[in-house]
């Protein structure tokens, strides 16, 4: 990720979150909850820095941007496996 003019490695878990259930009995409902990175550290030149030593609007666009990068190889997976299955029935 980027902090400045240079690259940082962040380390993080990913929370997949869960769908709204909006249909059905109301008490088969509930609002489901969104999908999350919770970033535990930051490497700096190969110093390991805890994230709380960072502001939150920077740990919440890292956290952005490696949601964008996920959803980004997930949209490329799936297209290298429709094309796959599509050389396949040919």
């Amino acid at each position: 990720m980027p902090l400045g003019d240079t690259e940082v490695l962040v380390t993080g878990a990913y929370y997949p979150g869960e769908p709204a259930r909006t249909y059905g009995p109301p008490e088969d409902c509930y609002p489901g909850d969104p999908e999350y990175i919770d970033i535990f550290s930051v490497q700096i030149n190969g110093v390991q820095v805890d994230s709380e030593h960072f502001s939150e609007k920077l740990l919440l666009s890292w956290e952005q941007s490696m949601i964008n990068e996920m959803a980004d190889d997930a949209a490329s997976a799936a297209e290298t496996r429709a094309e796959a299955r599509k050389m396949e029935a040919a």
